[in-house]
């Protein structure tokens, strides 16, 4: 199945040598190298639309740098326009909130580049094949941080401690602000990052769970 199907690879990095070892690996496959390096933002996705178009992949493997310059194209993955192309991103491994990004998106794998020789051939016969690919050792690893990350970030620190407290007592920010001696747009920025945290949308909700985070601690 994999010997009759046609796969295009996308380079967003500057690195030349992996590009030439997926060649390598997967010579005896229909594989399109495409480079879109010096390409960002509206123009990436008209090209990316245009090869899909155009070379009608089975596959499409993605390398990326996530180095903010290149940026993974997720809202081209959640187009409906591409939602049957199945794809393997290749990236590096330091950033696990990028991994967790593509595991999120449409793409149906994920390798680090190091990866790339030992697992290329059968992540593109699992994808091919209706299946999702990743080195189960990196999986777990991704699901752990992830994981570590969400809980630390679901707590209350001291000072936002403080803030809700007086919150709950009914002071607004300028007020919190000249009783803890802070910038008013410290306390504002700090209310603000509670908010976004757990999801409180209106000054009545934040109230609302400041009176219920200090009942919850006194």
């Amino acid at each position: 199945m994999v010997m009759n199907s046609n796969i295009s690879l996308i380079s967003f990095s500057p690195d030349k040598a992996l590009p030439a070892i997926i060649n390598e690996e997967l010579q005896d496959l229909a594989l399109t190298s495409n480079d879109f390096t010096d390409l960002a933002g509206e123009e990436l996705i008209k090209q990316l639309q245009l090869l899909i178009i155009s070379q009608r992949p089975d596959l499409v493997i993605f390398i990326e740098d996530f180095d903010g310059q290149s940026l993974y194209p997720m809202e081209f993955l959640r187009d409906s326009f591409v939602k049957r192309i199945k794809t393997l991103i290749i990236g590096p491994n330091e950033d696990f909130a990028n991994i967790y990004s593509c595991l999120k998106s449409r793409c149906n794998g994920f390798l680090c580049r190091q990866q790339v020789k030992k697992f290329i051939r059968e992540a593109v016969q699992n994808i091919v094949s209706n299946d999702f690919f990743m080195d189960p050792k990196l999986f777990s690893q991704v699901i752990r941080e992830f994981q570590e990350e969400n809980n630390a970030s679901k707590t209350v620190s001291e000072e936002e401690k403080r803030i809700l407290k007086l919150l709950a007592k009914g002071l607004g920010d300028a007020e919190i602000a000249d009783t803890m001696g802070f910038p008013r747009a410290e306390v504002k920025k700090t209310i603000e990052k509670i908010n976004d945290k757990f999801q409180l949308h209106s000054c009545t909700e934040t109230v609302l769970f400041a009176i219920r985070e200090m009942h919850l601690h006194h």
